[in-house]
């Protein structure tokens, strides 16, 4: 095969991959025994497939770039079973934390109650290095209360 050709093809794949166009999802339940309580294992991604997600930072300033929160109908929280930065920045620092926040479902969802309530939630921080611009890039893992995992990546475009 050509270099170009080869090139072209690749070039191509990675933009869908990173486009979001393919996802990883795995999952295991374990059977409960009869003296055990039923538990969920999440199993991480299998591949390095990210769905690509931009943001536009102003430079020197921390901020949330995104959030993570499950809530019950009951509006109490699940928390994440996996929630871990894969690859930090290399023009900036990200973290997570905790943070309350207040819900945002429509009023036919049975949680639009919880509207009123503030849950808890985890927030991905992130801080370029002093005055720099240009961009960044972040990777976080994410796996949900229900087992499903998603590979995520941050493009960050810091501004004046």
């Amino acid at each position: 095969m050509p270099p170009h050709i080869f090139k072209r093809t690749f070039y191509s794949l990675t933009f869908l991959a990173l486009a979001g166009c393919v996802h990883t999802t795995a999952a295991v339940v374990n059977v409960p025994q009869a003296s055990q309580a039923p538990r969920r294992v999440v199993v991480p991604a299998a591949s390095n497939y990210y769905s690509l997600t931009d943001r536009i930072v102003k430079k020197n300033s921390d901020v949330i770039i995104a959030s993570w929160k499950s809530v019950n109908v009951d509006c109490t929280t699940n928390p994440y079973q996996v929630l871990q930065i894969k690859k930090q920045p290399l023009h900036g620092t990200a973290y997570l934390a905790d943070y309350s926040v207040f819900p945002q479902f429509v009023e036919n969802n049975p949680r639009s109650r919880c509207n009123k309530t503030k849950v808890m939630a985890k927030a991905l921080h992130y801080r370029a290095s002093t005055d720099y611009t240009g961009f960044d890039l972040v990777l976080v893992d994410a796996g949900g209360p229900t087992g499903e995992v998603r590979n995520m990546a941050f493009r960050i475009k810091i501004i004046e």
